[in-house]
């Protein structure tokens, strides 16, 4: 009887020990970071807020042989832009409120509400200090209607139920996307101690692309990604929406097939090409597995002709107050908004009509 009861045992043990592994085993950060995403996209509303860093490095050679080059890109070093704002899904309604900082010799900042509706978008006009605007102009919101500047354009009238059923298509995009890209190589699990200081976190999955590993990304994108890409957007769900004719997904895919091994020869160019030195891009989840927190660093080198242009861009965004009333608080009065053709009238009365040559 003994020599049944402990092989029985055993089995029934280790049949245990499977079960239970199998119940508290986490999903690997691939598929928290999709489910996530998917989640994410049922937000019924969130404020955010965060903070966008860019720094582009001009060659010396460059800078000390054209002086409006030299210029800009005193400018574009170290611009700063803190971004604020408000989300509400139905009815649709976005609130942003941006403060740029302009560095160099004529340094400035500038302030600008975004007010984002149904039917229209409400952009604040810029007040830039050496460029002077109209008193008719000056505090006002200028107001792009949507179905209007349709008409102008002879397209169709711009329908926000479109936009937000494309939300569906981007998950699914999504997902093509992950499927092609292996976890071990790219996705990694941070550990507690790594989560970024105040993030309404419990997990962050990162993403990492190097130098060693950006042509593999491209190729795999080229090979696999971009043609289901294309197949799910000819598919009949999609293809009222993005309005391919008969037989261009074909050629679409044939094209860059022909340009693989231009791409490759761009890639392995020492002299002339795009290189990605590092790019981390961080997605922290909360406890109801939304995505709270999101940082992308990017550092990459733009070599032509052997001069080597560097650009730096660090963007951190934390989402919260999820799903509660939205706090809106740009407001908007009506005498102080001003449709964008008025605007147009006025400044070139003002200015004269702007014409650009061949």
């Amino acid at each position: 009887m003994k020599k049944k009861f402990f092989p029985t045992m055993a089995v029934v043990l280790l049949i245990l020990t499977i079960i239970v592994s199998g119940c508290g085993q986490k999903p690997g950060p691939k598929e928290l970071l999709n489910g996530a995403y998917d989640k994410s996209f049922e937000m019924e509303s969130y404020s955010f807020d965060g903070n966008l860093n860019f720094s582009l490095n001009v060659p010396t050679e460059v800078i000390e042989s054209e002086l409006e080059t030299a210029m800009i890109a005193g400018m574009l070093q170290n611009i700063n832009m803190n971004i604020s704002g408000v989300y509400q899904h139905n009815p649709v309604k976005i609130e942003m409120i941006l403060d740029l900082e302009i560095p160099g010799d004529m340094s400035f900042n500038v302030n600008l509400p975004v007010v984002i509706e149904e039917e229209r978008t409400l952009v604040k006009v810029p007040n830039i200090p050496f460029i002077p605007l109209p008193e008719e102009v000056k505090g006002k919101f200028m107001e792009f209607n949507y179905n209007e500047l349709a008409e102008m354009s002879d397209e169709e009238e711009f329908n926000f139920e479109v936009l937000q059923k494309q939300n569906e298509l981007i998950k699914e995009m999504s997902r093509i996307i992950f499927n092609h890209y292996d976890e071990e190589e790219y996705f990694t699990l941070l550990e507690e101690s790594q989560f970024p200081d105040g993030a309404d976190v419990t997990e962050v999955v990162e993403i990492k692309i190097t130098d060693e590993n950006f042509e593999k990304v491209v190729l795999t994108f080229v090979d696999n990604v971009f043609p289901e890409l294309v197949d799910l957007l000819s598919s009949p769900k999609w293809a009222e929406y993005k309005h391919m004719e008969p037989g261009e997904p074909e050629k679409l895919k044939e094209d860059l097939v022909n340009k693989r091994s231009d791409i490759v020869s761009f890639l392995q160019d020492d002299r002339n090409t795009f290189k990605v030195n590092d790019l981390t891009i961080q997605n922290g989840i909360n406890k109801d597995n939304y995505i709270s927190y999101q940082s992308v660093q990017l550092d990459a080198d733009a070599i032509i002709e052997g001069l080597v242009g560097n650009f730096l861009i660090d963007l951190s965004l934390s989402t919260n107050h999820i799903n509660e009333d939205p706090n809106f608080t740009v407001e908007v009065p009506i005498e102080n908004i001003i449709n964008v053709i008025e605007y147009e009238e006025i400044i070139n009365s003002t200015y004269g009509d702007f014409e650009f040559e061949d």
